[in-house]
Order: structure tokens, then C-alpha cells, then sequence
């Protein structure tokens, strides 16, 4: 009943809109591909910098903090002279 209603209501508002003149313009077609270019360009960009986050999330990868690995060769050694720092 609500749809009947609005469709009559609605009727009045078509018949004073004026006829439409448009049409596609050549120029489209490019704004079109220039539109899923950058689409598809953006999604990538997301992609890469969440990719690690996307992999972490899912359990694909696990969890580590990169910044606080220790080598034991590039670690500090005791210094046998004493506790004066090397320059």
C-alpha cells in the first residue's frame, strides 16, 4: 500500500521535469578507463602496505618484533681492557 502511494505521489514530480538532453560525449570513454586505472592502482597500494597486517591477521604468518632481534655476531661483547668504550 506504502509503494502504491508513492508511486502517485511521485507521478506529478515526473510530469514537470522537462525532457533530459544528454548524451555520452567522446571524452568519457577515456575518464572511464582513467577511473579503473586509478581503481585499480589504489587497491594495489593498499594491498602492499597491508599486506603483512592482512597475512598476521588471517594466522598465515606469525606475529614478530623485527626491531628487537639480536645477531650474536653484531651484539656488544664484554670488553677485556676494562669499561672504557671502543671508539
Amino acid at each position: 500500500m506504502d509503494q502504491i502511494l508513492m508511486i502517485f505521489y511521485s507521478l506529478p514530480l515526473i510530469s514537470i521535469i522537462p525532457h533530459m538532453l544528454a548524451y555520452i560525449d567522446p571524452g568519457i570513454g577515456s575518464i572511464v578507463v582513467q577511473a579503473t586505472v586509478a581503481a585499480v592502482a589504489g587497491i594495489a597500494i593498499i594491498a602492499r602496505v597491508y599486506w603483512d597486517f592482512l597475512l598476521k591477521f588471517l594466522g598465515i604468518r606469525k606475529k614478530t618484533n623485527p626491531g628487537f632481534t639480536v645477531d650474536e655476531d653484531s651484539a656488544e661483547k664484554p670488553d677485556d681492557q676494562g669499561s672504557e668504550p671502543k671508539l
